[in-house]
């Protein structure tokens, strides 16, 4: 059907993030209309990495510790960033052009679970870690995505909600390359071993509703299901 193309997830690093919490992934933080970081806060793993994508206005990624600086100088172009930490700790950082409008953000990074000699998890069971004492724990989900809505060609989105499970997630509006996109972050990290339906409405200037539905399951290795169902 020809609507299929207007909505796509990120799995935001990649299929790895549905193992458990010792396994390196990448989080996505865009910019949003405001001027804003999107999210604007993010917790991640010591070893994680986190990119930005600017997709519109000129803007720059710039960390108070002095040791990350991009691009520079700002820039409006349609670029992207990645820093990797190796270090637990709180790192703040800022658009050096609109940080006195409050466009400001944090990566907390959280120390890496403890790892056997291969420098993976040790493992006792599926969905289940070792912990330092050798108790088996149950896994936790690791999986950070986006929802990405896009207008096809000829259709306008007035308007978008996306609810994991039955409940709202709060929905924001991206300017990238002069068109409007609403993006949703799905975040399931710390959750358990289930599973989570992923319900995606637009509706259009028309108020004609365009509807999707995925189905993540937290804890293994790949996607179970993905369905998105006829209007």
């Amino acid at each position: 059907m020809r609507w299929l193309g207007w909505i796509f997830l990120a799995a935001v690093g990649g299929m790895a993030l549905a193992a458990c919490p010792a396994m390196a992934a990448n989080f996505d933080v865009g910019m949003v209309v405001g001027p804003a970081f999107s999210p604007k806060d993010i917790t991640i793993t010591q070893g994680d990495s986190v990119t930005w994508t600017n997709g519109g206005g000129v803007h720059d990624v710039t960390f108070e510790d002095g040791l990350f600086k991009q691009p520079s100088p700002p820039s409006a172009l349609i670029w992207t960033v990645s820093r990797t930490f190796d270090t637990p700790g709180t790192y703040l950082y800022y658009c050096s052009v609109h940080r006195s409008l409050g466009m400001t953000g944090s990566v907390v990074v959280n120390a890496a679970a403890p790892t056997g000699s291969s420098g993976t998890p040790v493992t006792s069971a599926p969905g289940a870690t070792v912990g330092a004492q050798g108790q088996a724990t149950p896994c936790k989900s690791q999986r950070n995505f986006r929802i990405r809505v896009r207008q096809p060609r000829g259709v306008k989105i007035k308007s978008a909600s996306v609810s994991v499970n039955g409940t709202p997630v709060k929905v924001r509006q991206f300017v990238v390359d002069g068109k409007l996109r609403h993006v949703a972050q799905v975040d399931l990290r710390g959750l358990g071993k289930g599973t989570y339906k992923v319900d995606i409405t637009a509706t259009t200037d028309k108020g004609k509703k365009l509807r999707g539905t995925r189905t993540y399951q937290t804890c293994v290795a790949k996607l179970v299901s993905s369905g998105l169902p006829t209007l």
